[in-house]
């Protein structure tokens, strides 16, 4: 935690698919106005291979010294930008043209590129404990961890 707040200054990434549904408006806090399904949402996602490195780049140009990503988004599109086995839904999902990306993991992207840079790197993982799957139905999985 010291180290962070020697930092002083860095940037924090959260993008994914609704940032792709360019129908929706933002009211009183709420995004509103979105008619596309989630489906065709996911269908227009391929984020450019060098986006990570554009990102790099703005934040060394702005004096930046960290960047946080969001590793795994919720809000309806809970959507690993990685590959995963646990759900068939994100960033390798069949029907998210990212997907045929010679590699479509951003997460690794984003770690490499912020290394490169000299820069520090974050993962932000927000908590849901309920795992859509793409035909969109959810089911819940329970973690559980222990010290030893």
């Amino acid at each position: 935690m010291r180290w962070w707040s020697e930092q002083k200054f860095g940037m924090f990434i959260h993008y994914g698919p609704w940032l792709h549904n360019a129908d929706h408006d933002l009211k009183d806090g709420k995004w509103v106005g979105s008619n596309r399904s989630r489906a065709e949402v996911i269908r227009s996602f391929n984020p450019v291979p060098d986006a990570v490195d554009q990102w790099v780049i703005l934040a060394i140009e702005a004096g930046m010294r960290y960047v946080v990503f969001t590793a795994r988004l919720t809000g309806g599109y809970t959507f690993p930008m990685w590959p995963t086995k646990t759900t068939d839904y994100g960033i390798t999902f069949p029907d998210c043209p990212s997907s045929k990306q010679p590699n479509p993991d951003i997460v690794d992207r984003f770690v490499k590129a912020t290394r490169r840079a000299g820069l520090g790197a974050g993962l932000y993982y927000p908590w849901d404990n309920s795992i859509p799957t793409a035909n969109g139905s959810r089911g819940t999985r329970t973690v559980t961890s222990r010290a030893s």
